[in-house]
């Protein structure tokens, strides 16, 4: 099926591929075991919605901070889904979020208008930071 969006295999603090000559929003995906990379999702706002729940397996719940949005499984907890540390520091150190974010977890920014935009800078430099070991990591509480 071609509706399915496809990696662009870019992680951050590397660089990647030229971004495709395809529209709609960038987001950052952030998995349980620290890898992260940066997914187009579709132009098309139901297209974006099924995008999102594919990456994170499930219905999607939102966690708003200042000029981002953190997208997570909305039952990640009761499926049973592994912490992810990463994404709950980054959140952690930038909302007053204080609980663990488990599966996969999507960052965004979120426009005026309530669409999905891309990456803020600020996120994708903090995950860099993480993954290469420029910034301490620690461990998030379950």
């Amino acid at each position: 099926m071609t509706d399915n969006p496809q990696p662009e295999d870019t992680r951050p603090g590397e660089p990647g591929p030229a971004a495709p000559a395809a529209d709609g929003p960038v987001v950052l995906v952030v998995q349980p075991d620290g890898t992260a990379w940066t997914q187009r999702i579709g132009l098309d706002e139901s297209r974006q919605l099924e995008a999102m729940q594919a990456l994170v397996g499930g219905w999607i719940e939102g966690v708003q901070g200042d000029g981002f949005t953190v997208i997570c499984n909305e039952e990640g907890k009761l499926e049973g889904l592994p912490p992810n540390p990463l994404a709950t520091q980054v959140t952690r150190d930038r909302t007053f979020f204080a609980d663990t974010l488990v599966g996969t977890v999507l960052f965004c920014s979120t426009k005026p208008d309530g669409a999905t935009g891309g990456v803020p800078i600020s996120i994708e430099q903090a995950v860099a930071a993480l993954i290469s070991g420029e910034v301490e990591r620690r461990h998030a509480e379950h």
